[in-house]
């Protein structure tokens, strides 16, 4: 045919549009656009704008968008037809909706009037589409349920190939906000692989995989996430349900405890925190873009930035007249704020969380919620934990790294268990030491011979703590050391004045001395590497016959 007739330049910015719908771009389509305006026909510059603005329904085109949307309504004023100004404004109500704007309503409800004088089947399901979202925004749920068949009936008269995908978005997105996806966990392994769907859909699969992480099915959460993430995240095309499909990443991310994820997921979001969640011509939105971003911070342990977010997700759900996804953003900053130490605020947001739940019928959320408890004064003050055969013990907000050794072991413990006290018989217990209970026990009187042999077993574990020391094996020579405490502790309380022989003292006495003294050396090496720590865990530590980690409460 003739290049430079007006079916030639059609065909062109069809094929460039559909290459760019595919792949997720727009740089062919952009470049196709001047041929069509240059035409000077208005039917073909209409057509070209509609389907550009099919190719920049990604978060990242979004004033772009909404600048050919007004073109597009220009265009047909200029040429008097009806039905380029309904293709106009369902465009302009629809980016409006996108994008949050506080006058997407008006937009609509124009379209509305529009579509009442000039019928128009395939807008009008798009309206009835649109309808469904917005029931579910104000907590209607059954009602949505309803309007979901009606809009499904009218997509399918219509031939509409986006009606089971668009469908399942809405059942989806109410069992969600009900916090019964479960239920639809059969649904989406069909729909994730089925043929029916106009194009492969990666927003069921991040649904999937929140639907499989909430039911409590890993396995097949995990794979989804894995096929999601094939090779990243980055990796998904910009389309119309990118902001939905990382949503549901995110939040199997969170329940799956999946920390990569969560941050990468957080990064590319973090662009588009002002816009709405939503999926195609807006038929579906989850809230506001802050909720995930929340999310993702919360699985990454960033509790201020979470709690941030979710409170500027419930101020854009305001806006947007978002009661569930309001309701879900204040559970979130409670639990946040929780974690965060300020349980009195945390109880309260639950509180309201709770309540609005329970009058828009999410009981399954609701029931997911607890009311925060005030941790323990001292909690999180000091920890040692072990690296191989090292250990890095934090307090007093430094660090430093020891070796291995008994006393370190006993300090670890009582700062694992902070505010409780911990018999001394219980911590020697606890060690791979000859230092046992059984040794321990008592007996009435030490004779001559077996005041020899303890005599002689000093001699031998003071040459192997020598030995050993020498050898740089620390734990050789604490284990030793250990003991010969324990011995030369024995027979000093065993040997009265004059050299009678007198009765040993009870078990945990000779525990304690123990314990006391493998403590003691620990601080001594503590505090050659760090004086600091050293002093704060000499002011902290209690030793005695019980003893425990008692940190300041400030």
């Amino acid at each position: 045919m003739d290049p430079a007739s007006l079916l030639a330049v059609r065909l062109r910015v069809r094929e460039a549009a559909e290459h760019d719908y595919e792949s997720g771009e727009t740089k062919e389509v952009l470049a196709a656009l001047p041929e069509a305006r240059r035409c000077g026909d208005n039917a073909v510059v209409a057509e070209a704008l509609h389907l550009t603005q099919h190719c920049l329904l990604g978060p990242e085109s979004t004033e772009l968008r909404v600048q050919f949307g007004e073109e597009l309504l220009a265009v047909a004023a200029a040429a008097d037809d009806p039905f380029e100004a309904c293709r106009g404004l369902m465009w302009r109500a629809t980016n409006l909706l996108l994008t949050g704007h506080p006058h997407a309503d008006r937009a609509l409800t124009l379209l509305r009037a529009a579509l009442d004088e000039h019928r128009h089947l395939a807008m009008s399901y798009v309206v009835s589409s649109i309808d469904v979202m917005l029931a579910i925004r104000a907590g209607a749920f059954e009602r949505a349920g309803q309007l979901a068949e009606e809009s499904a009936s009218l997509g399918r008269k219509t031939g509409d190939p986006d009606v089971l995908g668009w469908y399942g978005a809405h059942l989806v997105t109410i069992r969600f906000f009900q916090g019964t996806g479960e239920e639809l966990l059969p649904m989406l392994l069909e729909l994730v692989a089925s043929p029916e769907l106009s194009e492969p859909n990666d927003a069921f699969l991040g649904a999937l995989a929140t639907v499989a992480s909430m039911a409590g099915d890993t396995w097949t959460a995990t794979s989804a996430l894995r096929r999601l993430c094939h090779p990243n995240l980055a990796a998904l095309r910009h389309n119309s349900i990118w902001l939905v499909t990382v949503f549901g990443a995110v939040l199997a991310a969170r329940l799956l405890g999946d920390r990569d994820v969560a941050a990468e997921a957080y990064e590319l979001l973090l662009p588009f925190a002002e816009l709405p969640v939503t999926g195609s011509f807006a038929i579906t939105c989850l809230g506001s873009t802050h909720y995930p971003l929340a999310v993702a911070a919360s699985t990454l342990e960033r509790w201020d930035v979470a709690v941030d977010h979710f409170r500027r997700s419930m101020t854009a759900c305001e806006a947007l007249g978002h009661r569930p996804a309001h309701v879900l953003s204040e559970a979130g900053l409670g639990e946040a704020l929780a974690v965060a130490g300020a349980v009195a605020e945390a109880a309260r947001c639950i509180a309201r969380a709770q309540a609005a739940a329970t009058a828009l019928g999410m009981d399954a959320w609701r029931a997911r919620w607890r009311q925060p408890t005030p941790p323990a004064p001292w909690a999180g003050k000091a920890q040692c934990v072990r690296h191989g055969a090292m250990w890095m013990l934090t307090a007093a907000g430094r660090s430093v790294t020891i070796g291995d050794s008994i006393g370190v072991r006993y300090l670890a413990t009582l700062l694992g268990n902070p505010g409780t006290e911990i018999s001394v018989l219980e911590l020697v217990q606890q060690q791979p030491s000859d230092l046992t209970a059984t040794d321990l026990a008592a007996q009435e009187l030490l004779d001559e011979d077996a005041r020899r042999a303890y005599r002689q077993r000093i001699t031998d574990l003071q040459e192997q703590v020598d030995e050993a020391e020498a050898g740089s094996d620390l734990m050789r020579a604490e284990t030793a050391r250990s003991e010969l405490d324990w011995l030369l502790a024995e027979l000093g309380h065993a040997t009265g004045l004059a050299g009678h022989s007198r009765a040993f003292p009870s078990d945990a006495e000779r525990a304690r001395s123990s314990v006391q003294k493998a403590i003691r050396r620990a601080l001594v090496r503590i505090g050659t590497a760090d004086p600091e720590i050293r002093a704060f865990l000499e002011a902290t530590i209690v030793t005695g016959v019980r003893c425990s980690y008692r940190p300041p409460l400030t």
